[in-house]
């Protein structure tokens, strides 16, 4: 129920982001493709559900699986925030409805290996192929953050 909460202010905080792109030097000649569009859905999917997944995983009893999924679950909402700034950015309407969770916390750490795998791909595909700038650089700005937990899924399962 806490991420909900969260999930609903994903609003506010895209909001403040998109004066924050803004400012850093978008023009109006950064257009997006339908690629983009499609980056931007297929992305908030797999974020939305990885939350779903900590979630349920924060509740299970071993410490350990709490203390991951709490890190990945803190860095996916910031990278889900920025996500929805920009696509409002480049009108583009996202869902930020939370999925019912498809995991518990006895196979959270194989699930979310999968969800960063699928993440890194779509965000390296968009790196390399989008076509708004501030969506191009987002992407590679995110795909470090996305590894970093892969590391850490990986060494825990």
């Amino acid at each position: 129920m806490r991420n909900l909460h969260i999930l609903q202010s994903l609003g506010s905080v895209a909001a403040c982001v998109a004066l924050g792109v803004t400012l850093l030097g978008a023009d109006l000649g950064d257009a997006t493709t339908p690629a983009d569009s499609q980056f931007a859905h297929s992305a908030m999917n797999v974020l939305l559900i990885s939350v779903s997944n900590a979630t349920a995983a924060e509740s299970s009893g071993d410490a350990q699986v709490k203390n991951l999924a709490n890190n990945v679950q803190s860095d996916e909402l910031a990278i889900g925030s920025q996500l929805a700034s920009l696509a409002s950015y480049y009108g583009i309407t996202l869902s930020t409805d939370a999925p019912k969770a498809t995991t518990d916390g006895s196979g959270y750490a194989a699930d979310q290996a999968h969800q960063l795998q699928t993440l890194i791909v779509l965000f390296q595909s968009e790196k390399d192929g989008g076509g708004g700038a501030q969506m191009r650089a987002f992407a590679g700005q995110s795909i470090p953050i996305l590894q970093k937990d892969l590391q850490a899924v990986q060494a825990a399962q």
